[in-house]
C-alpha cells in the first residue's frame, strides 16, 4: 500500500482512554497499545485524513525535518493498520471539519490544542482548526472583589457590586460548563484569592477532569497558599506584572507592590509550580519589555503573556498617559520578529483575539459574554446551555469578517488578525462592527492598495 496515496480513519472498535497525565491506550480485540502524547494526537488525526494532513501540525514548524518526520509517522500508521487499530478507506468519507462537533465531545479532544496552557497565539494560528461546537476555554470571573485598585484594569465592577458567590450556584455552572466539553477553565476576577473556597473550586474543576488556570496579582499568596496549589498537580498561576521596574510597575499597581509581588514570585519559582507572567503593554512601560526575557530567566518563569493596554473599565480614565501611539505599535510589531527568531523563555506578544474562536467568558451568576472586557451578557448558562449561547447569532456575528466596516473587512490580514479585538475598536469608536483605523498593518495594506489602483 503506498501510504502517501491512502486515507485514514479510526476503528470504530477501537477504544480510547487517557491515563496519566501524558500517556493513552488504545484497546482492540483484549489487546491494547500504550501511547505517549504525540502517538495520541496523531491517532486522533486519523478521521478522513492522509498522511500530509496528518503530519503538517508536527512539520509546520519544523520544515527542515519534514520529510524525516513524515517517515516517522508513516512507520506509526503502518504499525496501527497492522492491529487493525485504523483502517484506510475512500476520501470524502468524513473530513476533520465535517466530523468536529462529534470530535469535541470525546475525552480525547486534547489534540486539538495540544499544550493548552501554552498554547501561543502568533505560532499557532486558529483559522487552521474549525470553530469547535463549544469554547474550549473559558475564564470563569470567580469573583468581583479586588484588593488592588489598577490603572491598567478593565473591569471596574468591583467598586458597585457587591454580592457575594454562592458555592452551590459556582458548581452548578462548572458542571454545565463540563456537559459542553470545556478542557480548560481560567479563574479570574476581580482577586481570585479574596475568595474564601477558592480550593473547593479548584478542587471541584479538576475532579471533572478539567485544567486549571488562576489569574492573580499574588499578593495574597502566602506560604500556606502557595503549598495549598502545590498540592494539586496541574494547576497553573499566572501572576500580573505591569513593569520589571519598582517604579515603572508601582505606577500602574500602587505604591509598595512591586516588591512584594517580586518576593511571591521568588517563593513560586522555589516551590516548581508552573508561573505564568501577565504583561499589560502601555506607553508608560514600553521601553521595559525588552527586559521581559532576563526576567523570567531570573524567576524560572515557563511564559510571559504580553497584552496591548486596551481603554476599558478603570484604563478609560487613564487612555492618555498608557495608550500606545503608532510608533509604539510599530515598536511592539519589531519587537515581535525579533522575538519569534529567539526561543525559551517563552515572550508571547498577544495579537490576534480568540474570543468567541475558542474561548469566551462566564461569571459566578452564570452571565456568559463574549469577553472578558465587553460587559454585554448574551445569556445565562444556568438557562440555556452553554452550546447554545456560544453558537448564538450575537455570538456569531462578533467573530464574522463579512459584517466588519472597512478597512477590516476587505483586509489581507483578517484571517490572521480576526478583525483585531472587538473591545479595542468599541472603546475606540463605540461600534462593534467598526474597522480598526487604528491598526498598523491594516494602514499599510489601504496604503499599498490605493498606489497600486491609481
Amino acid at each position: 500500500m503506498r501510504m502517501d496515496k491512502a486515507v485514514f480513519y479510526k476503528n470504530d472498535k477501537a477504544k480510547w482512554r487517557k491515563e496519566g497525565d501524558s500517556e493513552s491506550v488504545v484497546y482492540y480485540n483484549n489487546k491494547f497499545i500504550r501511547l505517549n502524547e504525540t502517538a495520541s494526537e496523531i491517532f486522533h488525526y486519523c478521521q478522513g485524513a492522509d498522511l500530509d494532513r496528518i503530519a503538517k501540525p508536527f512539520t509546520r514548524f519544523n520544515p527542515a525535518g519534514k520529510d524525516y518526520l513524515k517517515l516517522k509517522i508513516s512507520d506509526f500508521l503502518k504499525r496501527l493498520l497492522r492491529e487493525n487499530v485504523i483502517i484506510t478507506g475512500p476520501a470524502g468519507k468524513t473530513s476533520l471539519r465535517d466530523d468536529f462537533p462529534r470530535l469535541t465531545k470525546e475525552p480525547g479532544r486534547e489534540f486539538l490544542i495540544p499544550q493548552m496552557h501554552t498554547f501561543r497565539i502568533g505560532r499557532c494560528d486558529c483559522s487552521d482548526f474549525p470553530r469547535p461546537s463549544a469554547p474550549l476555554r473559558i475564564f470563569f470571573t470567580l469573583t468581583e472583589d479586588c484588593n488592588l485598585s489598577c490603572k491598567t484594569c478593565y473591569n471596574d465592577k468591583h467598586k458597585d457590586d457587591l454580592s457575594e458567590p454562592q458555592e452551590d450556584t459556582i458548581k452548578m455552572i462548572i458542571d454545565k460548563m463540563k456537559d459542553s466539553g470545556v478542557l480548560e477553565i481560567i479563574l479570574t476576577g476581580g482577586e481570585p484569592f479574596l475568595y474564601e473556597g477558592i480550593f473547593s473550586v479548584v478542587d471541584y474543576i479538576l475532579s471533572k477532569g478539567i485544567k486549571v488556570r488562576i489569574n492573580t496579582n499574588g499578593l495574597l499568596l502566602t506560604d500556606e497558599y502557595i503549598q495549598e496549589v502545590k498540592k494539586r498537580k496541574g494547576v497553573v498561576l499566572t501572576v500580573g506584572i505591569d513593569g520589571t521596574s519598582e517604579k515603572t510597575h508601582d505606577f500602574i499597581r500602587g505604591k509598595g507592590n512591586f516588591r512584594k509581588v517580586v518576593a511571591v514570585i521568588q517563593k513560586l519559582s522555589n516551590s516548581g509550580i508552573p508561573l505564568y507572567i501577565n504583561f499589560t503593554v502601555t506607553h508608560k512601560n514600553l521601553s521595559e519589555i525588552w527586559r521581559l526575557r532576563q526576567f523570567s530567566r531570573d524567576f524560572n518563569i515557563a511564559e510571559i503573556i504580553m497584552n496591548i493596554f486596551i481603554r476599558a473599565g478603570q484604563g478609560y480614565a487613564q487612555q492618555s498617559v498608557l495608550e500606545l501611539t503608532a510608533a509604539d505599535l510599530l515598536t511592539l510589531r519589531i519587537f515581535g520578529f525579533l522575538n519569534r527568531l529567539t526561543s525559551s523563555p517563552e515572550v508571547t506578544l498577544i495579537t490576534s483575539c480568540y474570543a468567541g474562536y475558542i474561548e469566551a467568558n462566564v461569571d459566578y451568576k452564570g452571565l456568559f459574554y463574549f469577553c472578558e472586557l465587553l460587559d454585554y451578557p448574551l445569556g445565562n448558562v444556568l438557562e440555556k446551555k452553554v452550546q447554545e449561547l456560544w453558537n448564538s447569532p450575537d455570538m456569531v456575528s462578533l467573530i464574522n469578517p463579512e459584517g466588519f466596516k472597512e478597512p477590516c473587512r476587505s483586509c489581507f490580514f483578517r484571517a490572521r488578525c480576526k478583525g483585531s479585538c472587538r473591545a479595542e475598536v468599541f472603546f475606540r469608536t463605540r461600534d462593534l462592527y467598526s474597522g480598526n483605523p487604528y491598526c498598523l498593518k491594516g494602514r499599510i495594506f489601504q496604503y499599498m492598495r490605493k498606489s497600486m489602483c491609481r
